[in-house]
């Protein structure tokens, strides 16, 4: 089941993607995701760095990767814990999703 990468359907799904992205660096943290801004990031920087041609989504990367690196906690795991919402993913998980996502930024 491939796709064509090039088609005009990908391009702007890439594109609204990348206007989707916070300033913060992630896609945003919302009940729906579990409560963990790392649960959305992962999928979402694996398409954008597989499809990846040239530099137009460098920035997104790039500003993905400045809020994985500032949002790892001391003891080298990544846990987003949202206030009001007690049913969120183990550390253990958010680090996974967090440490896929540092690979698709270069990390």
């Amino acid at each position: 089941m491939g796709g064509d990468p090039d088609a005009p359907q990908v391009e702007r799904a890439l594109a609204w993607l990348a206007r989707a992205q916070q300033k913060k660096g992630h896609w945003g943290v919302i009940w729906q995701a579990y409560g963990t801004s790392y649960y959305a990031m992962s999928p979402i920087l694996q398409v954008i760095a597989s499809c990846q041609r040239d530099v137009q989504y460098d920035n997104v990367l790039r500003n993905a990767k400045e809020y994985l690196i500032n949002s790892q906690r001391s003891d080298g795991s990544w846990y987003y814990e949202l206030e009001g919402y007690p049913r969120r993913p183990s550390a253990v998980l958010q680090t996974a999703l967090a440490l896929q996502s540092c690979f698709c930024c270069g990390l």
